[in-house]
């Protein structure tokens, strides 16, 4: 504009209002912050620039309207101009935020997703073989593996209290002994100190009596640990010699006296239940996986969803703007198509080729209107899913391990608005 208009320069626009009358607006270059306004009585009058007083208007270049022309983009820029561009530039700066938050906590959905998925492949396995374990259980065998059991569990909770009482000990002096020191040394003089003597003394005994009281308490501690200890030994010892006695003549002589085929039933049955000993425990991972999985899911779902909301009051606010234009300019029809606006989406899909035009036709294949729309039902189905194994279905939400989220989100980093 310098270069056009030089320093003394101005541009003039003639109006003519919907009831006819004519205006003539004036800036100049060398006063840009004032605007002369010329009526048809030639009376003139000055408003300030910054006021927005006189009409909104936009003067393009040529090739700037060329440009509105060829890129849609362009066109939803002028048109939000024609309303409040606040209003859009708020959604869309929060719309930017939402989709940011959103990109940095997808490759840790991921990686829940995963640990998840591997541990309940092993929950289901073990849940097979104890499901195994109720075909197999018969009779007489039953009963076998029953007694069996019985002694492997109380072996582990012996030995658990053993351990317990043994790491207790250990601890119990680090965690009650005091670790003041009550003394202190002569003064430098002969000089007597009175009443102060007499309270430094009895602090000395104070801590001296509650060191003593310190010692005899953990040493009455200490020695019921140890009679617990002893005692957990001493039913270890009766435990093994039950087993013992119980393998010599109750289990052997019952399996050798067994078929083969009875053998072979009960011998699945010890292994299995060798083998899932640590069911419980897996269980216990997996429900607590499972939750920390649908928390991250539950927050990208809620993005997704407000980035809905945004995207749909921008679409009501254009539209009304679409509605504004069409009543006041009657002879012509303009219409707002939502959605269509793919430049930043071609885009991405140019810059990154088949890996780009992967991720579109993934996006593109799940169920929903518009793109949010559809990774939110993503999430959701997410949020969904239990760890039963027939409802546990992670391959056609493109969480295995065949996608690469970390790479997605390095690329993805800047070309959101391509999604």
């Amino acid at each position: 504009m310098q270069h056009i208009l030089g320093s003394s320069g101005y541009v003039e626009c003639l109006v003519r209002d919907n009831d006819g009358t004519e205006r003539l607006v004036t800036r100049r270059a060398d006063s840009q912050d004032r605007i002369t306004v010329i009526d048809q009585q030639n009376e003139t009058r000055v408003v300030e620039a910054k006021a927005g007083a006189v009409f909104p208007i936009s003067i393009l270049g040529w090739h700037e309207i060329e440009s509105v022309a060829d890129r849609s983009s362009a066109r939803i820029d002028v048109l939000d101009r024609v309303g409040d561009p606040s209003v859009i530039r708020e959604a869309l700066a929060k719309i930017k935020s939402n989709i940011d938050r959103a990109r940095d906590q997808l490759p840790l959905l991921q990686r829940h997703v995963r640990r998840l998925d591997t541990s309940l492949k092993q929950l289901w396995e073990l849940q097979r073989k104890r499901s195994t374990l109720q075909r197999l259980a018969e009779g007489d065998l039953s009963r076998l593996q029953q007694q069996y059991e019985w002694f492997l569990l109380t072996e582990q909770r012996i030995s658990a209290i053993a351990e317990a009482a043994d790491r207790r000990r250990a601890e119990i002096a680090e965690v009650i002994a005091s670790h003041l020191d009550v003394q202190f040394t002569e003064p430098l003089d002969s000089t007597p100190l009175g009443e102060l003597s007499d309270l430094l003394n009895r602090m000395v005994e104070s801590g001296r009596a509650n060191k003593e009281a310190e010692s005899s308490a953990i040493a009455s501690v200490d020695g019921g640990l140890e009679a617990m200890r002893k005692s957990a030994q001493a039913a270890a010892d009766a435990l093994a010699r039950a087993f013992t006695e119980f393998r010599d003549s109750v289990y052997t002589p019952k399996v050798n006296a067994l078929p083969p085929e009875d053998r072979e039933i009960l011998s699945k049955q010890i292994q299995v239940l060798e083998d899932t000993k640590r069911l419980p425990t897996i269980e216990r991972t997996c429900d607590e996986q499972l939750r920390e999985m649908q928390v991250l899911a539950q927050e990208l779902f809620n993005l997704c969803e407000s980035i809905c909301a945004l995207r749909a009051e921008i679409v009501t606010q254009r539209e009304s703007l679409i509605a504004r234009l069409n009543s006041e300019l009657p002879g012509i029809k303009l219409q707002f198509k939502r959605a269509a606006n793919h430049e930043a989406r071609d885009r991405f899909q140019n810059s990154y080729g088949s890996e780009g035009g992967s991720i579109i036709s993934f996006v593109d294949s799940l169920t929903g209107s518009e793109t949010y729309d559809r990774l939110r039902q993503l999430f959701d189905k997410l949020l969904k899913m239990s760890s039963d194994q027939d409802k546990w279905d992670v391959r056609d939400t493109r969480f295995s391990d065949e996608m690469e989220t970390e790479r997605w989100r390095s690329r993805c980093k800047s070309r959101s608005a391509g999604l």
